[in-house]
């Protein structure tokens, strides 16, 4: 009987019992599914009903040429060989189980197109989410990817809130690991639009800071607040691009002119000729 096989990266299976390809194994006990033996599966992706779907993790065909046992969709048996490798690159294969695929794969899923065990939702893929289009395990939301995340769009591990990217994040926005607030960049921050470590407030950057830091334009300190500045910039990315790629009109220069602190030298050491050459 042919079937297929999950392996860790190192070809180890659980236990740490090491495989090889195009060699044959013989189990020295008396085979009992779930506990002693060499387990399978008939259907290449029921595998991911066992295994995590992830690129560290091998699967190989095998044939079984002993005494099998079945269990639901798991085989066992007490002489087994591996073939082969699947070289079946992982994106592909994703895009085949959702084009081909649309029922549940594994265990106790309620939904549609899920892939693993105990999930909820749809289209999530790992162990026991609660939500849809998730990827890894315990994640309760949408679309997050890692474990143990609440909310929506998170990509990590235990973020709790929006679009976090890292880990221990809680809150929306956040970049790094236990930030808490929104809009936050590093690690420790606890308060909102933060950059770096430690820092308790509103935009404050650097290291162990509780008071916000004055914005600079041109190496220089301006005389506007955080909030102010960041509409700045957002309000006006459009006229910063396109003097930065060169392709601006004299409406645009005169608007870099009129900025705080401006310095011709340092514009042109930044974007490489001299501003009245760009029009």
């Amino acid at each position: 009987m042919h079937g297929y096989k999950a392996l860790h990266k190192d070809f180890t299976g659980l236990g740490g019992f090491q495989y090889e390809i195009g060699k044959s194994y013989e189990l020295n006990d008396k085979l009992k599914i779930c506990h002693r033996g060499f387990h399978f599966c008939k259907d290449l992706f029921d595998v991911y009903a066992y295994y995590p779907f992830k690129r560290n993790i091998k699967v190989v065909e095998i044939e079984a040429y002993g005494d099998i046992q079945q269990v639901g969709t798991q085989y066992a048996t007490d002489k087994i060989k591996i073939i082969k490798e699947i070289r079946f690159p992982y994106f592909k294969m994703l895009k085949t189980f959702f084009i081909y695929r649309k029922k549940n794969i594994g265990i106790r899923n309620y939904g549609s197109s899920n892939l693993g065990s105990y999930n909820q939702g749809c289209g999530n893929i790992g162990f026991r989410n609660h939500g849809n289009y998730n990827n890894g395990w315990y994640n309760a939301g949408d679309n997050n990817t890692g474990d143990n995340n609440a909310g929506n769009g998170n990509i990590g591990s235990y973020n709790n809130g929006n679009n976090n990217s890292g880990w221990d994040n809680i809150g929306d926005f956040n970049f790094g690991t236990n930030n808490n607030g929104q809009n936050n960049f590093g690690h420790l921050n606890c308060g909102n639009n933060n950059v770096g470590i430690c820092n308790s407030g509103q935009y404050c950057y650097g290291l162990f800071n509780t008071m916000p830091q004055k914005p600079m334009i041109f190496n220089q300190e301006v005389n506007m607040s955080m909030e102010e500045f960041h509409s700045l910039l957002k309000d006006n990315l459009d006229i910063f691009e396109r003097v930065h790629n060169k392709y601006c009109s004299k409406k645009d220069i005169d608007f870099i002119k009129q900025l705080p602190n401006f310095d011709a030298n340092i514009f042109k050491e930044i974007v490489g000729i001299p501003i009245d050459d760009l029009i």
